[in-house]
């Protein structure tokens, strides 16, 4: 049957028409699909295309998108697939995070390519081999080929390694795929690694008899996304993505940081400072913060990298008792020992002084004020106004002193065109703000 096919440019470059099959079995599935193809931006050299593909059929359990640039473009990145090209073909298979596609579901794609001279759009765009035309094909016969004679697409599973799951070394790691065609052949199955890291993929393997597999040997625990990209006589393609990790069979987590406390605390903030911990297996990539207030059990409030300096805890209630530990993750995931608890409450609601603010600058003298405390007001013998230390080791710097209840000050001496993070300390009820910045001029 001869296959017509409108084109309309609206949103995007919708493709509908018709399709039969040329024979089916009664129990074949029934296919279809509607693909739309948009130019969401474009600019000398480059641009940015999306494709929303809806299955109008039965429901499919893998998939992959594939089409043809007809004029020479070349894909240089996608999301929400694994993207290749050879050629003219394009293949967006479905990704490793991915799932089945119910009927009436809808898969959108997108990608960046670069072109010259025009930037036509595809013609065709098909699904698991299906032209998308808008409609729906129910077989009725036993199948001897593909609709109309378009080629479908091949069918590839990574069997080795599983994804998530831990692999030890120095050693060697199984690569297997099963790859099928089912209107042709497989010519090779290539393999792929790449690094946490988000380097690029590597072609460590082809293999171009079944069973597909390649003993991978594994020196450093540097592999963590392997993919598999089956090849068909037709030149289409297919691939499939797992996620694992190479380290030692039993990894060792990291240890226990050490967490001190500042002496900065307000109604909501806390400066903590974290010394490093010993790292385990993996590098360490952070340390979260945990806070457990009034007894209560710990949550984790904040995460950071920062090691030897103060990190200042925000978002915390006025006159609360908390329990803070911080404990090292590494790479993969893995937390380490929680690190001794440093005890710290919170100024009551009120109490505190408001944060420097300039209300005039010159190249070496700024005048700030602040807002006295709500409460205690009458208590306060005087201000200070102080730049906090930086890390643990590091001098407190003094800036200026008011006595009684004045709320401006002139700081003197300071350095050209430089910015300060500056706190007020009240005198007399023991309490400071959270950090106020201001600038001298150039």
């Amino acid at each position: 049957m001869k296959r017509s096919a409108a084109i309309a440019v609206a949103a995007g470059l919708v493709l509908a028409g018709t399709v039969a099959m040329a024979t089916a079995s009664a129990n074949a599935a029934t296919t279809g699909c509607r693909a739309e193809y948009s130019v969401a931006s474009q600019w000398p050299g480059g641009f940015t295309g999306n494709i929303a593909v809806t299955n109008l059929g039965d429901p499919i359990a893998h998939w992959i998108v594939t089409f043809d640039f007809p004029g020479g473009q070349q894909l240089t990145s996608g999301w929400n697939a694994t993207w290749t090209q050879s050629s003219a073909h394009v293949s967006a298979a479905e990704p490793s995070w991915g799932g089945p596609l119910p009927t009436g579901g809808t898969v959108n794609v997108g990608f960046n390519a670069a072109w010259s001279g025009a930037n036509p759009a595809p013609t065709a765009i098909y699904l698991n081999g299906v032209l998308c035309t808008g409609t729906v094909s129910s077989p009725t016969g036993s199948p001897t080929g593909s609709p109309s004679g378009i080629p479908i697409g091949p069918g590839v599973k990574i069997t080795s390694p599983i994804a998530g799951q831990i692999y030890g070394e120095p050693g060697t790691l199984q690569l297997a795929a099963n790859a099928s065609d089912p209107d042709g052949t497989i010519t090779k199955v290539e393999f792929y690694t790449a690094g946490y890291s988000g380097s690029p993929s590597t072609l460590v393997a082809t293999d171009t008899t079944a069973p597909y597999s390649y003993a991978l040997t594994v020196t450093s625990p540097s592999v963590w996304y392997v993919t598999a990209i089956a090849y068909d006589n037709s030149g289409l393609t297919a691939s499939d993505t797992v996620h694992i990790a190479v380290g030692v069979s039993d990894p060792a987590p990291p240890g226990a940081p050490t967490i001190a406390r500042a002496t900065q605390v307000t109604e909501t903030t806390v400066d903590l400072s974290l010394s490093a911990a010993r790292a385990g297996s993996n590098p360490i990539a952070a340390y979260d913060i945990y806070t457990s207030a009034n007894g209560q059990a710990y949550q984790r409030a904040a995460s950071t990298t920062q090691v030897n300096a103060f990190y200042t805890l925000t978002g915390l209630t006025p006159g609360t008792s908390y329990q803070i530990v911080a404990r090292a993750r590494d790479t993969m995931g893995i937390s380490g020992p929680a690190s001794a608890p440093v005890s710290v409450t919170t100024a009551a609601a009120g109490t505190t002084p408001g944060p420097p603010v300039a209300v005039a600058a010159t190249s070496t003298t700024v005048t700030l004020t602040w807002r006295a405390p709500s409460v205690n007001a009458d208590k306060v013998t005087g201000y200070q106004i102080i730049v906090p230390a930086l890390t643990p080791t590091a001098p407190v710097r003094l800036l200026g002193q008011v006595s009684g209840q004045v709320t401006t000050l002139t700081i003197t001496g300071l350095s050209p065109n430089t910015s300060y993070q500056a706190v007020v300390v009240a005198l007399g009820v023991g309490t400071s703000s959270v950090r106020g910045t201001f600038s001298t001029t150039g």
